[in-house]
């Protein structure tokens, strides 16, 4: 039996503030989440993960770059001067001074269609938070890619748990296709360790009593541990959804393994395309 919620990104953050686990009660988490709840708020609603944005965008730009030398496509842009390789007869005739024309090489993006990405948020408190990193800064360089090649983008970032075959998700929706990429947001959610043991927490404490009970959501025994998000977790009616490994096991998200990772994803969903 599975239970999953959906929420705005805004619906998610206010949510986890009314709960009555937030505030003090989770001011004692403050080492093992990394920040207290307050901080955790503010960089989810107002600054993003401002400390590592530059950090994220340099790990991102090694990622994208081997790839989108791939995946870019040549064609000719036309400039016009006093010379150039053939007359332009229009500007000829009208007397414009700058009526040679000459064509020069350009690398455009391939358009291509909607795709979404989710991403389990739920770790061990054993994962390092550099890991955790890591692999957020390899998402955002996917999402890069895919918004150079003119692809429609939306992330989900998923809190799941696993019970005696009963699943839960709490899916919040980080981007949304029709926005502008906010990548300090992103990089919140998908990067530091409050938005599970702060945020995640505490959404997942104003569930109904009956769910969290059934779904076995209680501190200790597993409460954080990486659990997978299931397809039947996002809505499939339209676009392509990349589901990203959980963080408890596998990969470390060295850049390696991520251009790795990256290319098999473009491979597997655009074949031929890329």
């Amino acid at each position: 039996m599975n239970h999953t919620v959906h929420y705005s990104w805004s619906e998610y953050t206010a949510l986890a503030q009314q709960s009555k686990k937030s505030g003090k009660a989770l001011e004692r988490d403050r080492d093992w989440a990394g920040c207290t709840f307050a901080q955790a708020v503010k960089m989810a609603t107002v600054e993003g993960y401002a400390s590592k944005v530059t950090e994220a965008e340099n790990i991102a730009g090694a990622v994208s770059t081997n790839v989108l030398t791939d995946v870019l496509q040549e064609t000719f842009q036309a400039t016009w001067d006093v010379a150039g390789a053939e007359v332009d007869m229009g500007r000829f005739l009208a007397g414009a001074p700058e009526c040679m024309v000459e064509s020069q090489p350009i690398k455009i993006a391939r358009a291509g269609r909607a795709v979404r990405i989710a991403v389990p948020v739920g770790y061990s408190s054993s994962v390092p938070a550099e890991q955790i990193l890591r692999r957020g800064a390899c998402v955002v360089a996917l999402a890069l890619v895919l918004q150079q090649m003119k692809h429609p983008l939306e992330i989900w970032a998923g809190f799941c748990t696993d019970r005696s075959g009963y699943h839960y998700a709490q899916m919040a929706q980080v981007q949304r296709a029709d926005e502008p990429f906010d990548i300090g947001r992103v990089m919140y959610a998908l990067a530091h360790p409050s938005m599970l043991r702060q945020l995640g927490f505490a959404v997942a404490d104003m569930q109904p009593e009956a769910v969290r009970q059934f779904h076995g959501m209680h501190r200790g025994g597993g409460y954080g541990r990486g659990y997978a998000i299931h397809e039947d977790d996002l809505d499939q009616s339209a676009g392509t959804t990349i589901i990203v490994p959980d963080n408890d096991r596998g990969m470390s998200w060295t850049v390696q393994e991520s251009v790795r990772w990256i290319e098999q994803q473009l491979d597997r969903i655009f074949g031929e395309e890329v």
